[in-house]
């Protein structure tokens, strides 16, 4: 992996971790599917000027449409709702440690769909199991006995983890041609017109109260939530999947939890309880592990004994 790209991992994680205070704001005065949809319009607004500026070549829709339209769903159209959703049950910092399993899913899913070989399967099945351990600290009887809301959204939650995973996959398998920036603004437009009938209705349903203090703090959020957690880091991650492989992309999670947490308490008031400490060390050590499990690809000697294997040489 180029260090670039472990500097782009470090400011994507950043922009990760603020995406559930955003979401947390927004979700309590508008609609989840309104969030959802002004989410990806506002993303796909700051898009396509970027896509302008870097004149980059715009493939034949009519070669990939198929396969954009799927990983589209499967990546966007699906868990972006169900994750305003999940957020607006839990604790931003809950709902942040809940999606941390991503990557482990993520690699299940590249090492099985995908037949990818790097990596240790004994060290990924640890991982996970670490990772589903962290979750289960968040819905533990104490949990449980502060209402079935808040259990229904870590649920909500981890399914939307499972389909980011899944499109995360299918984005390296079946996109391989087009370049990241005009993947990124091709998903980010297509989510949004899918999603925008049911955006609309849902504001119409359940429109915001009068503008107060509370509501104006919301448009910001939903603004911020735009910027950086639509157009910025969706680019930022839609670059790391294709360049650098969807698990190494999905590492931005190491840091986003942590980042979350701490802005859930130190601005929204959240409590720092001892689940939420466990869980994020569990979550912490997952991530670790999985890291663990990645195994460099290997190149064949050129002189001596085709059989022999040596590391590949990696990126500097």
């Amino acid at each position: 992996m180029k260090r670039r790209d472990l500097v782009l991992i470090g400011l994507s994680g950043l922009m990760s971790g603020s995406i559930f205070l955003y979401l947390k704001v927004s979700v309590a005065e508008f609609p989840f599917m309104f969030v959802a949809m002004a989410r990806l319009i506002l993303g796909t607004l700051i898009l396509l000027p970027v896509i302008h500026l870097l004149r980059a070549p715009w493939p034949r829709l009519g070669e990939i449409w198929r396969p954009l339209l799927w990983v589209t769903v499967i990546g966007l159209v699906i868990p972006a709702p169900l994750m305003a959703l999940g957020t607006s049950y839990v604790p931003s910092g809950a709902a942040a440690l809940t999606i941390a399993t991503m990557p482990a899913l993520t690699a299940l899913m590249a090492s099985t769909v995908a037949e990818d070989t790097h990596y240790d399967r004994r060290y990924l099945a640890f991982s996970i199991m670490l990772g589903l351990l962290g979750v289960a600290f968040l819905v533990g009887p104490e949990a449980i006995g502060t209402g079935r809301d808040y259990v229904l959204g870590i649920g909500i939650l981890l399914v939307s983890s499972l389909t980011y995973s899944i499109g995360a996959v299918e984005l390296k398998r079946r996109l391989k041609g087009p370049q990241a920036t005009i993947l990124a603004v091709l998903q980010m437009s297509l989510a949004a017109v899918i999603v925008a009938p049911l955006g609309i209705v849902s504001f119409a349903a359940d429109p915001p109260g009068t503008l107060d203090n509370d509501l104006l703090v919301a448009i910001a959020a939903l603004l911020a939530l735009g910027v950086v957690g639509s157009a910025a880091n969706f680019f930022l991650f839609t670059y790391l999947v294709m360049n650098a492989g969807p698990t190494a992309a999905t590492y931005v999670t190491l840091i986003s939890p942590v980042i979350a947490v701490l802005l859930g308490a130190a601005v929204l008031g959240e409590a720092l309880d001892w689940r939420i400490a466990a869980s994020l060390v569990l979550i912490m050590f997952s991530l670790a592990t999985l890291m663990r499990s990645w195994q460099k690809p290997v190149v064949a000697v050129a002189a001596g004994d085709p059989q022999i294997a040596r590391p590949a040489r990696a990126d500097p």
